[in-house]
């Protein structure tokens, strides 16, 4: 009797509903499929989304935590470098000319105690200064110049109370990664700067580095952090206008920065700057240079139909001579004065 009451009661149900019956079972055939594979596409595209941003997520976490690893590396070693710092700054100096600015060093090398400079950046003064970071003026009292290479010694008048860099002697075992700083005058400002790098090169004469020093450092001290020692003096820097395809996509394309070496140099390599020839030559120099640009201008204003005169000619040869018999280190160093000379040249022709 309950089986048939129950199945009396969904007969009554077939019959009360049939349309609402017969609705629900059509759409519950089809409706499970369609948004169940949406339902599944969507979330393997949420999945999908998910790793992505946690991968993305991990990356910039590693990313951060190796900009803090090295940011903490970098501030450990500048702390480590700015104790040294200190040190050697005392034995900076700004040099200041009537012509030319530069920086030097006080130096102990070889039984003497010195200002190192390059000779160029004494060239062409006739007054020169030196002073410390402290203030303290020093004054010379014999200048000493290296035949072989581009610098100047300075003996002084008192050597007490100043602090002295050493230089390094066995370039030999260098690795050409040395950690390296150049304390200067850049540009000439009155200020002394700290840059630093590391060495890149070195040669029988020069090294190479790649601390970004300018026109002012030229003289500045290039000091090895390992060695605790001057390696090399900032001289020079150098690039090459046309890039040859061997040297495209490499460092050698960009300016090159160069100083030269001390420690394979002698005592014997220097001569005593005779001050009766210095004067003299500057003032040659001046007088063949203001000769030269005023032909120069005669020659621009009537082009081809410039022809020097007799007097003119005279002279060229007269000045061209002055100028052969001067020193030969004056020569290197006098751009201006080797353009005038090489004019006169042309005029005699």
């Amino acid at each position: 009797m309950i089986l048939l009451r129950k199945r009396s009661f969904f007969l009554a149900l077939l019959i009360c509903f049939p349309a609402q019956v017969g609705a629900a079972d059509s759409t519950n055939s089809l409706a499970p499929h369609m948004p169940y594979r949406e339902m599944t596409l969507e979330r393997e595209e949420a999945l999908v989304r998910a790793k992505a941003a946690g991968e993305e997520m991990a990356r910039q976490t590693a990313l951060v935590a190796r900009e803090m690893l090295e940011s903490k590396r970098k501030a450990a070693e500048e702390a480590e470098y700015a104790q040294f710092d200190k040190d050697y700054l005392k034995s900076v100096v700004v040099i200041e000319g009537d012509l030319m600015d530069g920086t030097g060093f006080l130096a102990e090398f070889k039984g003497k105690k010195v200002i190192f400079s390059n000779a160029h950046v004494l060239f062409g003064n006739r007054i020169i200064r030196f002073r410390t970071i402290d203030g303290k003026e020093l004054k010379h009292t014999r200048i000493n110049i290296c035949q072989v290479r581009d610098i100047v010694a300075y003996e002084l008048e008192n050597t007490d109370d100043l602090t002295w860099l050493s230089i390094h002697q066995d370039m030999g075992n260098v690795t050409n990664q040395e950690a390296i700083v150049v304390f200067g005058n850049s540009s000439g400002a009155g200020v002394v700067t700290t840059l630093r790098g590391r060495m890149l090169g070195i040669g029988p004469d020069k090294i190479e580095i790649d601390a970004a020093f300018v026109d002012g450092n030229s003289g500045s001290p290039i000091i090895a952090y390992p060695y605790n020692a001057v390696v090399g003096m900032a001289t020079y820097v150098s690039q090459t206008p046309e890039v040859a395809w061997t040297t495209r996509s490499t460092r050698f394309v960009d300016v090159r920065r160069f100083g030269v070496r001390i420690d394979n140099v002698g005592w014997e390599d220097f001569f005593p700057l005779n001050t009766e020839e210095y004067e003299p030559a500057l003032q040659l120099y001046e007088q063949i240079i203001a000769f030269t640009d005023k032909e120069v201008l005669k020659a621009q204003w009537q082009g081809d139909a410039y022809q020097a005169t007799e007097s003119v000619k005279i002279k060229a040869a007269e000045l061209l001579q002055q100028y052969n018999a001067t020193a030969l280190w004056m020569r290197k160093y006098a751009d201006e004065a080797a353009l005038a000379a090489h004019v006169c040249a042309l005029i005699l022709q």
